[in-house]
């Protein structure tokens, strides 16, 4: 039978193959990639198989739903996600209060270039300085609180993203498998890192997962 591939294999983020690249082979921990044979019938079957193997491959549809299962198990009860954010508080908590205490640092370092600012027009005032050498010094004052001020913006807005982030990774985690599903390609690539940053391998020969590692939150998770 001939086979021809079809040249929406090659796309970079194809939306029929999310797990392009992610997957690994669990013979040699290559990546696997994605394939969409044709046959004399003209039916297309699009596949996952490792390049470098000689391992069967295997249909695209039966490895999605294989891997929806497993975000499904991965699926923290009520209890464990309350546990869980109370770390995330925690420690949050404790990152915002190093926060707090560089903006009480950066705002003393405001006060001190405003007098310094001031100092520098009362010796203009006094004749101790030129009029050139003040628009200097004032120049370099105003380039340092131009450089804190923005040190100071970049600290809240760190704050409030840390707030944002807590309460998505708690709806993430509960609704992984959805939110995967109905996300974006670029998104679903995102998604499945988010869970297993070092990817996954999977076994062609037995189509099963290997043991994954499972990213730090759940890790935490799955400790019952």
């Amino acid at each position: 039978m001939k086979w021809l591939i079809t040249a929406a294999t090659y796309q970079k983020n194809n939306p029929e193959f999310p797990l392009r690249r992610f997957m690994l082979c669990a013979s040699c921990n290559k990546p696997l990639t994605g394939r969409c044979p044709v046959g004399g019938s003209g039916k297309r079957s699009p596949r996952y198989h490792c390049a470098r193997c000689h391992v069967p491959s295997v249909q695209s549809g039966e490895l999605h739903e294989q891997f929806l299962h497993l975000l499904a198990s991965l699926t923290p009860d009520p209890d464990m996600e309350k546990f869980l954010k109370e770390i995330i508080v925690r420690v949050w908590r404790d990152e915002t209060q190093t926060l707090c205490n560089k903006q009480k640092k950066l705002h003393k370092v405001l006060e001190q270039l405003t007098e310094r600012r001031n100092e520098v027009v009362e010796m203009l005032v006094a004749g101790e300085i030129t009029v050139e050498e003040k628009k200097e010094q004032v120049a370099r004052i105003k380039e340092e609180s131009d450089a804190v001020q923005e040190n100071l913006a970049s600290i809240g807005s760190l704050s409030e993203l840390k707030t944002d982030a807590i309460d998505y990774a708690m709806r993430f985690m509960s609704n992984a498998l959805r939110i995967w599903s109905n996300a974006s390609i670029e998104h679903q690539i995102i998604y499945q890192r988010l869970v297993f940053p070092e990817g996954l391998e999977y076994d062609l020969t037995t189509n099963k997962f290997r043991t994954p590692k499972l990213s730090a939150l759940y890790t935490l998770a799955s400790m019952k």
